[in-house]
């Protein structure tokens, strides 16, 4: 393809991108909120420890200079969101147009296909909690972007001469390293594109196993450099110690494998928000597709079982940062490389050859369909996640009307707030669908956030307090609630709200 050409047809297909994310996703530049949004609206630095607590230290970087300057990041959350949109539907499109040039077929239906698959990765319905988490979605763009970038540089091994492997691979490395610095979940995408660029290369089967087991080792090596550079960090005292990051002792990781096998059902079953085993009856209709032109077209049982075998260790490299993880959360938002499965059967199927129009029409029609089903599933989550936080906001101003005409009445001013939760707390809001993990939850559920909720929504400036033990063993002990009663939920103690949030 000529670089005239390649360009052309990236653009094409980056607006057709840009539409597809916003009409998507565009209820996200509204104002929205995520466990963490109220506490970064209060404060001035970011919270940068909280990145570099977690061992995202390109990301502390990057919101520690965003501080320098006055930007706060919860409160441009509709640029960084815009940002990310664009982010998402240039890569994709970049993708789309490497992969077809590679394959050397560029019909518009091949392109199309491989665009929807690809665009499947970082627009899908675990990536919709990424959009939630307004605040975070520069470190996205960024991590993101750098593990594509790595994959890239990586891929010029293929044709580069002996004196120039060096510098590719220490190039890759190094974007590698910055995407994992800024987002580790990002490992997952970067294991499943070089999987996907090494399977369609030009070149035979020896040749793409020693490609893969270098990529992979160089993630491996990525993975290793992440965790030196946190202990690093953490032993100079730049970072501080905790209890959550990375745990390399036999035991949790073990432990941390069986939770994950544990898990699968769930995901198969939708996870809480894709219909019922819908996941699977995608996933599985793509291998089909491939395995069906493979046999057609007697491809050599090598390649069909290497399919496979790339196929499993991309649903397997999803995981990579649970295993070590010591605080052992799957959230959705940490699933988010599990697409590149199916990507990756699409463009394997595309690969094949020779494949008949009807065949590349059922082929593209896959994907299309499933990243529309995908589109509209996120656009729900999102229209429900907006509701929850205009009920989040209703209920912060609740309890603060009812604060107020407490102090207005008996002259006591109160000037701190203490919440708990009652015996069975409600964990969203009557209506609310897609309630899952951290995915429209309600926020003031969060310790780290239910105070500077109230603040916010009723720009007050109550300090947080301690839960008293003997008001709460006289008033709360036992007692559970589906509604808001003030009467019975709120009780006053010296200049103090006590609040059991039902």
């Amino acid at each position: 393809m000529k670089k005239q050409v390649f360009h052309r047809k990236w653009l094409v297909l980056f607006f057709v991108n840009v539409l597809i994310v916003f009409l998507a996703c565009g209820l996200m530049l509204n104002l929205h909120f995520s466990a963490d949004t109220f506490d970064i609206l209060s404060t001035s630095d970011n919270n940068v420890d909280v990145h570099m607590r977690d061992g995202r230290f390109i990301t502390a970087l990057l919101y520690k200079l965003l501080a320098a300057v006055g930007i706060n990041v919860a409160k441009s959350q509709s640029v960084l969101v815009l940002l990310f949109m664009l982010t998402v539907a240039a890569l994709a499109a970049l993708l789309a147009c490497r992969v077809v040039q590679i394959i050397g077929r560029e019909d518009n239906l091949t392109l199309a296909g491989t665009d929807a698959a690809m665009l499947l990765l970082f627009h899908n319905a675990f990536l919709a909690e990424w959009y939630i988490f307004s605040e975070a979605m520069l470190m996205y763009a960024v991590s993101i972007a750098c593990a594509v970038w790595s994959v890239l540089l990586y891929r010029r091994v293929v044709s580069a001469k002996r004196a120039e492997i060096l510098r590719h691979i220490s190039a890759s490395f190094l974007a590698l390293t910055l995407s994992l610095g800024t987002y580790q979940v990002s490992i997952g995408i970067y294991v499943g594109l070089l999987l996907l660029f090494v399977f369609i290369e030009k070149a035979n089967i020896r040749k793409k196993l020693l490609l893969a087991a270098g990529g992979l080792a160089l993630g491996a090596l990525g993975c290793a450099a992440n965790l030196f550079i946190v202990k690093l960090l953490t032993w100079m005292h730049i970072t501080p110690p905790t209890g959550r990051g990375a745990a390399l002792d036999l035991s949790t990781i073990l432990s941390n494998i069986r939770a994950l096998i544990a898990k699968q059902p769930e995901i198969w079953r939708g996870y809480g928000i894709f219909p019922v085993y819908l996941l699977p009856v995608f996933f599985l209709c793509a291998a089909a597709l491939f395995l069906y032109a493979a046999i057609r077209r007697r491809v050599p049982r090598s390649t069909v079982l290497l399919a496979v075998v790339f196929s499993l260790c991309i649903y397997a490299g999803s995981f990579i940062p649970h295993l070590v993880a010591a605080d052992f959360w799957v959230s959705h938002r940490t699933l988010v490389p599990l697409f590149a499965v199916f990507s990756f059967w699409i463009i394997a199927f595309f690969s094949v050859e020779p494949i008949s129009l009807p065949e590349r029409r059922i082929a593209a029609s896959l994907a299309l369909v499933f990243l529309l089903g995908n589109s509209l599933l996120m656009e729900d989550i999102f229209s429900n996640h907006l509701a929850m936080d205009d009920l989040d906001t209703a209920y912060a101003k609740a309890i603060n009307n009812y604060i107020a005409d407490y102090s207005e009445k008996n002259g006591d001013k109160i000037t701190h707030v203490a919440l708990a939760w009652d015996e069975q707390v409600t964990w969203s809001y009557d209506g609310i669908d897609y309630v899952s993990y951290d995915l429209n939850t309600r926020n003031i559920l969060r310790s780290w956030t239910n105070v500077p909720l109230i603040n916010y929504a009723n720009h007050t400036d109550y300090q947080k307090a301690d839960m008293d033990p003997d008001v709460w063993e006289d008033f709360f002990a036992g007692k559970d609630w589906y509604h808001f009663l003030p009467e019975e939920q709120i009780v006053f103690r010296n200049h103090t709200a006590y609040i059991a949030i039902y």
